[in-house]
């Protein structure tokens, strides 16, 4: 199919909840995609930060292929030893206190999962979320996601004991604990509002100041977890929460995500209290197991940090009037601007490098995470031009 054939089916049948980028992707191999002309792009967006370790990898395809050809599907009520690898290589990487999983599909039903745990750990049903942060748009996701652009249309089904404060306000968090307050959800870095990074000791006083009233944390890493240079973001700044939420990055684009929390609140959850057809069946569990088995082979947080500090110091050199702030950690990046990005990341597409907003200000570049620096040079060329066209 044609560019066109495929748009005209696409917009005749499907609901129009997004806004198309006018070209159809139809292969990728390592950090590039291409589209139905056959026109060549980096991938400094991929789909939003899933495709961690680009396109058409050996290994990652062989291991779902091989599960494919044997069993792709079965239910959690029955064992899998797809699934038994994926927890025994879990218990490699995630912080010795998190031993409890929950497997789910998504990122949203990750953090539906967290509400979850954190209501029947505790008896309460209040929650502190953070101004700009995003959780997913599913009916539980959404009330702790503070944009009304996202949930004004839903808010007579959402619970309204939900309290969002400013990011990097540890006073603001403490003058809104009560005596119902379950748990604060945070993302580590806000990616959606703008790649916005926590500031130095921020984490750990909301860390301390969760465990002196008994309130549980929760973070969100379905966005930070892997590209920042650890698997979990919040390493990196010394806290481990009580709940992690993750997906994207671990999956190489299958369908896939889990929840991380500790024996105590985990053993809280009764039997059926979640539910997840597709969670944790074993063809996501492949995918998943080779991502993991392949950084820790590699090495490739160093890899990670290494390029990470390349791009953002080369992006700090950009010198244009339109130009706020270059930000980010590791290669989770962004330039925000004085103006509305949409015009600059349309640009940068037309002349080859795929990258994607982050609030309306912020131009976030989300690169598979084995970039090398000759392919960052590439982009790094095309953002030059864009801005240079000014």
């Amino acid at each position: 199919m044609n560019l066109k054939q495929i748009s005209d089916q696409e917009n005749e049948s499907e609901v129009k909840l997004y806004p198309k980028r006018g070209i159809a992707l139809v292969r990728g191999v390592g950090v590039y995609v291409y589209d139905t002309d056959g026109k060549k792009y980096l991938d400094f967006m991929t789909n939003i930060g899933v495709n961690i370790l680009g396109y058409s990898n050996p290994g990652i395809t062989q291991a779902i292929s091989k599960q494919l050809e044997t069993l792709p599907s079965t239910h959690q009520t029955f064992y899998s030893e797809a699934r038994a690898e994926l927890l025994k290589e879990l218990t490699t990487i995630l912080p010795e206190n998190l031993s409890r999983v929950i497997l789910t599909n998504t990122g949203a039903e990750s953090v539906e999962v967290s509400l979850k745990l954190a209501m029947t750990a505790t008896g309460k049903s209040g929650f502190i979320a953070v101004n700009d942060a995003y959780h997913g748009k599913s009916l539980g996701s959404l009330s702790v996601t503070a944009s009304e652009l996202y949930k004004k249309d839903f808010m007579a089904f959402m619970d309204k004991d939900v309290v969002h404060v400013p990011f990097n306000d540890i006073e603001a968090v403490k003058k809104s604990i009560t005596d119902n307050t379950a748990a604060v959800i945070v993302e580590p870095i806000l990616g959606e509002a703008g790649v916005i990074l926590p500031e130095d000791n921020y984490l750990s006083e909301l860390k301390e100041l969760c465990k002196s009233n008994g309130v549980l944390l929760i973070f969100d890493e379905v966005q930070s977890a892997i590209r920042t240079g650890s698997f979990l973001a919040s390493e990196q700044y010394g806290v481990v929460p009580d709940i992690a939420c993750f997906s994207k990055s671990f999956s190489y684009g299958i369908t896939f995500g889990f929840v991380a929390t500790t024996k105590e609140v985990g053993n809280k959850m009764t039997k059926g209290g979640h539910g997840s057809t597709f969670g944790g069946n074993p063809t996501a569990c492949v995918a998943a197991t080779e991502v993991i088995r392949q950084i820790k082979k590699e090495d490739l947080f160093a890899h990670v940090k290494s390029m990470g500090e390349y791009f953002l110091s080369e992006l700090k050199k950009l010198q244009h009037p339109l130009i706020v702030k270059v930000k980010g950690k590791g290669l989770m990046l962004g330039i925000e601007l004085s103006e509305k990005t949409t015009p600059y990341v349309k640009k940068m597409q037309d002349a080859g490098l795929i990258a994607c907003l982050s609030s309306t200000d912020t131009i976030r570049f989300l690169s598979p995470i084995n970039v090398n620096k000759k392919e960052i040079d590439e982009a790094l060329v095309i953002i030059r031009k864009v801005f240079a066209q000014q």
